[in-house]
């Protein structure tokens, strides 16, 4: 394999990589926000009731426990661990590399060490004991608090990844696209919901009906 070759699978790999560290981190505060959704009016209206917000939130839940552990599994593929790893076995294939080798048995170190800490260790029990398999106490994970705990490492991540965005591909640093930074679905089914009362209030107050766009514009800036 020619070294170009090899930079453009290794980079590849490490984007991957990025974007699920990205996707954890959103899907995160995703899990905050759910748990602060039930009192909203206009998210029961949209979903129909009570019942749709708890399975959105086991789902979450669930997805976030098993992102994490993707993630800091030592033998998959896209596995933060297993890629410092490469790095260093495959260290004389890598195009002038600002991090020596040190640094990054330092950084494997610190990604080992974040995975034995009390939050990760909760989360990575729930997917292995509750999320992958059927258990009747799934409701009962305390993932709200324990997530806000671990939100402090999900950053730490985000920070090695840039590091290694940088210094190992002397790229500046990966985003992902916008989409992952798009509001939660309830917000827009919500949105949708209030602006449609509200175009309602305009439109009945006149014999003809009809609504102009700049009243429907007014009735987003009455929302927004």
């Amino acid at each position: 394999m020619s070294n170009e070759k090899y930079m453009s699978e290794l980079r590849t790999q490490f984007e991957i990589i990025m974007w699920n560290i990205e996707y954890t981190y959103t899907v995160a505060y995703d899990i905050q926000y759910l748990f602060n959704a039930d009192g909203k009016e206009y998210h029961k209206r949209a979903l129909g009731g009570y019942h749709l917000i708890p399975m959105i939130k086991e789902s979450v839940k669930s997805h976030f426990s098993l992102k994490l552990a993707i993630l800091l599994d030592q033998k998959g593929d896209f596995s933060l661990v297993k890629f410092l790893r490469r790095l260093q076995s495959e260290y004389r294939m890598l195009e002038k590399p600002k991090l020596g080798l040190t640094e990054l048995q330092s950084l494997e170190k610190e990604v080992l060490d974040s995975k034995e800490s009390a939050p990760i260790r909760a989360v990575l029990h729930f997917r292995n004991k509750i999320y992958a398999h059927l258990d009747k106490k799934a409701e009962d994970t305390d993932l709200k608090t324990v997530q806000e705990r671990v939100l402090p490492y999900i950053n730490r991540y985000r920070e090695i990844s840039e590091l290694l965005s940088t210094e190992i591909f002397g790229i500046g640093i990966l985003r992902p696209p916008e989409h992952f930074r798009m509001k939660l679905i309830l917000d827009h089914l919500s949105d949708y919901n209030h602006i449609r009362d509200l175009m309602k209030q305009v439109k009945y107050k006149r014999k003809s009906g009809v609504v102009t766009l700049d009243e429907l514009e007014n009735c987003v800036k009455v929302y927004k």
